[in-house]
């Protein structure tokens, strides 16, 4: 439970990142996680242009805790968005937890790559 420091502005997320960075994306407005609370710091920082928030620890919504969800990665470098990856992830997540409205959000994108990630062999080195 730490303070986590995050900024709104993906400017200047890739700033800070660098080159050889990843950017976690949060979106926290549906469901329990629009309880999760973060603080603007503009007004008391040095650099109010970065548009910080602060999170403190974490929630507690209707289900116990709230998580923060990230809803995609992106790879600086290469300019690689997985939000459909994420997506996905946290759909399947949702079936398997019992979810039933889970399944009325699903995409035939969203189906093959859940189809591809549960077709990887794992092998041991």
């Amino acid at each position: 439970h730490c303070p986590l420091s995050t900024s709104t502005s993906l400017e200047v997320a890739v700033e800070f990142s660098g080159r050889d960075g990843m950017i976690l994306e949060m979106n926290n407005s549906t469901g329990d996680c629009c309880s999760l609370r973060g603080m603007a710091c503009n007004w008391i920082s040095r650099f109010s242009a970065e548009n910080e928030c602060l999170f403190l620890g974490c929630c507690h919504g209707v289900n116990g805790n709230v998580p923060i969800n990230i809803s995609s990665i992106r790879i600086v470098e290469t300019a690689t968005n997985y939000n459909e990856v994420i997506g996905a992830i946290t759909l399947f997540d949702n079936i398997i937890s019992g979810n039933q409205n889970a399944v009325q959000n699903m995409s035939k994108s969203m189906v093959s790559i859940m189809e591809n990630l549960l077709s990887v062999n794992v092998e041991n080195d």
